[in-house]
């Protein structure tokens, strides 16, 4: 089992070497286990959900064509390209 008070989380934009934001999961204000905890209670939560918890220091503005890749050590990484869906 893997203990969230020793994961970090990543993140880089455009798919550079360049880490723009690290931080270790234990500083978030709520536990993993705490934050699904409560999701739960609203939700049900099925195989590959995601929950979307904010940022920390090093936040940037993404524009249309932007891709961001999540990467949390031993878990995984999501990658994404930012969209304007307004259009």
């Amino acid at each position: 089992m893997i203990s969230y008070m020793t994961q970090s989380e990543n993140t880089h934009f455009k798919g550079l070497i360049e880490i723009r934001q690290d931080y270790p999961v234990s500083d978030m204000i709520f536990s993993p286990m705490k934050i699904v905890s409560l999701m739960s209670h609203y939700h049900t939560l099925l195989p590959g959900d995601l929950i979307c918890c904010g940022t920390s220091v090093g936040a940037r503005t993404m524009k249309p064509g932007t891709s961001i890749d999540i990467v949390i050590p031993g878990i995984g990484k999501l990658s994404n390209t930012f969209d304007d869906f307004s259009r």
